[in-house]
């Protein structure tokens, strides 16, 4: 063929070859150019399979079709970014294609060699990723060639980096149409078209895909591996398969290896359909959280929920490009910088269940998954202990962690006791002073990603297990059968080179055994990594009766399968057997608080507290720190709280616990960041964090990083899980994109119906939000009538809410006093805040009567608060105080008698701010507790306002507009203020008329007149707002 004319073409010589064809560099003897030739080969003109070998072959005019396919897709595209075609012809037989000639390399040649030059790497094997700037450069050209090409009605359904050129002058060039808008079928299959944005392509079975495309070395493989769900199900393909198929490549641009790898297609089918694939951060720690969003957007398994356009994740990146040149990017500087994997088997973290209902207290999220404890703390002057927390000193104490006892007697009746076994030695060795060992709920909780399905770590996992906890040495081990004997066999290595440290094994009677073998162990692993360690006693320090160690471990299981009902019963059961049992009081305390019994779990904390000088330090404190929460006493739980993080600075459980209660305070969330970014550093792989950090972010109203932290709780989640997707919902509401959050909400109850009819109610405040009357009402209305309990409870609430908009106070009031009474048996503090609501309305309207009557009627703790204030706006000071003892008496046993009294004292400040005693309001209104920072806000706004602070009057009442108008949270429950907020509305347009800001004053009474139209509500601001319009017109 070399130095043939072909055509008018001149043969130079060839460029390469694989199976579909062969590729020369030739001369255009007419034009004088430089060309490519393109020939299709006689391999894949004719069908081997078609006869005997070594006889005449078929000709394969599918092939061909393929071919001249590819000529007629890529000469319809005039653009830079895609290979030119310039003619299509035919020589001895042989049909080819005249195009571009491209110097340089593909991107799958240019990824393995890397950007230094390194050898080139394996198929599937890590290459060192592309720089940032080169890396945005090249997928900008890429995705504004599909673009291009979509935008013609062609889809490239082949999109890969062997597909892609990359030219010495650092320009992409897509390659490769064959497979455009075909894809082979199975004989008598008659496909009906689908068509999507103007793109008409065909419904194809994907078991009938061509077994070369599967099988072919070096190339099916490259194939299969970027192919999208739809293609891998045989579904009606769109523009949307290219984009999944970009999003493919643009990980591997990004990680330096493929998202989906193995070494058989059903493999690599079985991780595109169900696996989300190891963020590429974990590769690339450089990579801005913005550029993974994209990515991971484009992954998505859901069409529907994926990108929808080439051009959407153009303009993202370009963006992405700008703010990483100016410094400016939001994502980068705000989003977390850590590398994060999907976690194998992780539950979903119940702190974003929207079923739980909330406490009165403004903090609705009182616990964490797998193991975390109900630390809910303030925290100030973070920065001091950061450095310290994450980096131990160096004269520090070494760490271990035991990781696994497994059970190899062949009886799976004493399954349990490899883990009871595992949390006996752990406590008996957190008591040496001399050694820090790692809790068992964060060796279990790590343990968990790196499990078999049967719960067993593979060999070395246990090593990866110690590395994940920062540990220096882990102890692993086994319980057999010899002879009639129990055996304990054990050994502690080094974590860094896995040298081992120490051996032994222990032989006992039978189970109850188990005690003496772990304290003999402690005694030998302390000798080796702790020289003079006191001797402690397992027995003495969590329990000495097997079958209570039994019910807790089974509690403990239901634990972490968020099973609180089946976990309150087991640990109830522990400690009937051994009422010594202080960790089994411990978790009884948050399993009652699960299951809203708030009286229990106080007497099962306060159980623990009293038991708790016989368990490890670390323990201590924890339990302490929870005491101190349920009392309100914060301060004293945040030096507890941070004694617990500088002591143990390998821990999670508080600096998570820590980051959850300030990311959850809007007035707070920007202290909360960097603490859950702590924590991510210590553990990349916890859901926890990226969920909360995604709430933190959207007070913050920096929404690109709240919806990174949000793509990145998903990863670590099951596909489709409906936490992740709740959360997505709430970060739109909060950031005021209420059609997208509507969007989101349906879509989670659409996949979920059976989750939480919290959506619905979410999405009818949404409605609510944009004064779409019918649609919010229509929503509530369908909760409220199929549900009862908490649900039935929060729409009536939230039909409230809705007539209040429409200036219908007495049927609001109405609607909370149902709302109230629906939780009065089951869900007493809860029901305080329905309640208050409706005794707001009467008292706004100067009806104190009215309002007592409201507490009459009442039999809940606030009830009596609520007549108290009343009694105070109706000058009955002896009745007042009367109710103001009751109301702590009744309080008391539930929250304890410093918030007892700290809600009497919110009660005084209420009656202070409706009678008008605005210097009282001011100074009781600076002293409340933060709880109650929301549901005073207005009131302290207007108080400042009638004072004449005219500053701090705006602060208020921008807090209560700004967070009165959120519609979720990840306690779930949808609840506002909404009086205060419309009310809040006036008193704002107020202080700008006060401030001259004329226009948007008049804006703001008109807004709250707007509620008001046809109303009977005797609000005096009414009046007041309409004098003011005609006085400012």
């Amino acid at each position: 063929m070399i130095g043939n004319t072909v055509s008018h073409y001149r043969v130079i010589e060839k460029l390469g070859g694989g199976g579909m064809g062969e590729v020369y560099k030739a001369e255009d003897t007419k034009l004088g150019r430089i060309v490519a030739l393109k020939f299709l080969s006689v391999a894949a003109i004719y069908d081997r399979r078609a006869g005997e070998r070594g006889s005449p072959l078929q000709h394969d005019s599918a092939a061909l079709e393929r071919f001249r396919r590819e000529a007629r897709a890529a000469s319809a595209l005039n653009h830079p970014n895609i290979c030119t075609i310039h003619d299509i012809d035919e020589h001895d037989g042989q049909p080819f294609i005249v195009m571009e000639l491209l110097e340089g390399q593909t991107l799958r040649e240019r990824l393995a060699v890397g950007v230094r030059g390194a050898r080139p790497s394996a198929e599937g094997e890590r290459r060192p990723p592309l720089q940032l700037d080169t890396l945005l450069e090249l997928a900008i050209q890429i995705a504004d060639a599909l673009d291009a090409a979509h935008a013609k009605g062609i889809i490239h359904l082949d999109i890969k980096p062997a597909n892609i050129f990359i030219t010495s002058r650092g320009q992409a060039k897509i390659l490769d149409f064959g497979l455009a808008k075909l894809i082979p079928v199975g004989a008598g299959f008659k496909p009906a078209p689908t068509e999507l944005g103007g793109v008409i392509v065909s419904e194809t079975p994907t078991a009938t895909i061509e077994p070369e495309l599967l099988t072919s070395p070096g190339t099916a493989m490259g194939t299969v591996a970027y192919m999208s769900p739809e293609q891998a199900r045989g579904q009606a393909l769109d523009i949307r398969t290219d984009l999944f198929s970009f999003g493919a490549v643009l990980y591997e641009m990004a990680a330096g290896r493929p998202p989906f790898v193995g070494e058989t297609t059903a493999v690599i089918f079985d991780q595109i359909l169900n696996r989300t694939p190891p963020p590429p951060s974990r590769s690339n720690p450089d990579l801005p959280p913005e550029f993974e969003r994209i990515i991971f957007k484009a992954l998505e398994k859901d069409r529907e929920m994926r990108t929808q356009s080439a051009a959407e994740i153009r303009s993202d990146l370009k963006r992405l490009r700008r703010d990483t040149d100016s410094g400016r990017s939001a994502a980068v500087s705000a989003a977390p910088q850590v590398a994060m994997t999907p976690a194998r088997g992780t539950e979903p973290s119940p702190v974003a269940s929207p079923s739980r209902p909330q406490p009165r207290r403004a903090v609705p999220l009182k616990w964490l998954a797998a193991g975390g404890a109900l630390l809910v703390v303030v925290a100030a002057g973070i920065g001091a202990w950061r450095f310290f927390a994450l980096h131990p000193s160096p004269g520090a104490n070494k760490a271990l962690a035991v990781v696994q006892i497994e059970n190899l007697t062949q009886d799976s009746s004493l399954d349990w006791l490899g883990n009871g076994a595992a949390e006996l030695l752990t406590t008996d060795l957190a008591q040496a002073k001399a050694l820090e060992v790692i809790s068992t709920e964060r060796v279990r909780e790590i343990v968990k990603r790196h499990a078999a399905a049967n719960g067993t770590l593979a060999e070395g996992e246990a090593q990866q297990v110690a590395r994940d906890a920062h540990a220096e040495f882990f102890a692993s081990g086994a319980l057999l059968k010899v002879g009639p004997k129990l055996r304990l066999d054990l050994r502690v290595q080094e974590t860094s080179t896995g040298k081992l440290v120490y051996a032994d094994k222990f032989e006992g009677d039978n189970p109850q055994a188990v005690f003496a073998m772990v304290d003999k162990a402690t005694a030998g692993i302390l000798g080796e990594v702790a020289p003079g360690a006191a001797q402690p006693s397992a027995a003495a320090s969590l329990t000495s009766n097997l079958d209570a160690l039994h019910a807790y471990e089974e509690g403990v299981a239901y634990r972490d399968r968020v099973m609180p009902d089946k976990a309150r019963d087991s640990f109830d059961r522990a400690i009937q057997l051994d009422p010594q049992f202080a960790m089994a009081y411990y978790w009884l305390s948050i399993s009652y608080d699960l299951l809203s019994d708030q009286p229990a779990a106080r007497k099962a904390i306060a159980q623990a507290v009293r038991l708790a000088d016989r368990l490890p330090r670390q323990q201590q404190l924890l339990i302490q720190a929870r005491r101190l929460i349920y009392d309100g006493r914060d301060q004293e739980a945040e030096q507890t709280l941070r004694t617990a993080i500088s002591e143990f600075p390998r821990e999670t459980e508080a600096r998570v616990a820590l980051g959850v209660y300030l990311s959850l305070r809007p007035q707070r969330s920007a202290e909360g960041i960097p603490v859950m970014l702590d924590a991510l550093r210590l553990d990349e792989h916890q859901p926890t964090p990226n969920n909360i950090l995604a709430y933190a972010y959207a007070y913050q109203n920096n929404l690109q990083a709240a919806l990174a932290a949000v793509d990145r709780y998903a990863s670590l989640l099951p596909p489709n899980d409906p936490n992740p997707m709740d959360t997505r919902g709430d970060v739109y509401a909060l950031t005021g994109h209420y059609d997208d959050a509507i969007v989101q909400y349906r879509k989670t109850e659409e996949l979920h119906p059976d989750w939480n009819l919290g959506e619905s109610l979410k999405a009818a405040l949404c409605y609510l939000q944009e004064k779409k009357y019918p649609l919010a009402e229509a929503l509530a209305q369908s909760v409220y009538g199929k549900t009862s309990g908490a649900n039935r409870l929060e729409a009536a609430n939230v039909l409230g809410d809705l007539e209040v908009s429409r200036g219908r106070l007495d049927r609001a009031a109405a609607r909370y006093e149902e709302a109230s009474s629906l939780g009065a048996l089951v869900l007493p503090l809860v029901a305080g805040a329905p309640l208050l609501n409706a005794a707001k309305v009467f008292w706004a309207e100067g009806d104190p009567q009215g309002a007592l009557a409201l507490g009459r009627r009442s039999k809940i703790p606030d009830a009596a608060g609520v007549r108290a204030v009343s009694y105070l706006l109706s000058k009955n000071d002896a009745g007042a105080e009367k109710e103001f003892a009751s109301l702590r008496a009744s309080l008391s046993p539930l929250e304890g008698d410093y918030m007892a009294d700290k809600t009497v004292q919110f009660y005084r400040f209420l009656a202070a701010a409706y009678s008008g005693q605005w210097q009282q309001a001011v100074a009781q209104g600076g002293g409340l507790h933060e709880d109650f920072d929301l549901a005073s806000s207005y009131e302290v706004g207007r108080a400042y306002s009638e004072t004449g602070d005219l500053t701090a009057a705006e602060r208020h009442l921008d807090y209560c507009l700004k967070y009165n108008r959120i519609s979720g949270d990840p306690g779930g429950s949808p609840r506002m203020q909404y009086l205060s907020l419309t009310l809040a509305e006036y008193y704002q347009a107020k202080l700008l008329e006060q401030q001259g800001r004329k226009t948007e004053a008049i804006n703001g009474y008109q807004e709250f007149l707007s509620h008001f139209e046809n109303s009977n509500a005797r609000l005096p601001e009414i009046p007041q707002a309409r004098a003011a319009v005609k006085r400012l017109m």
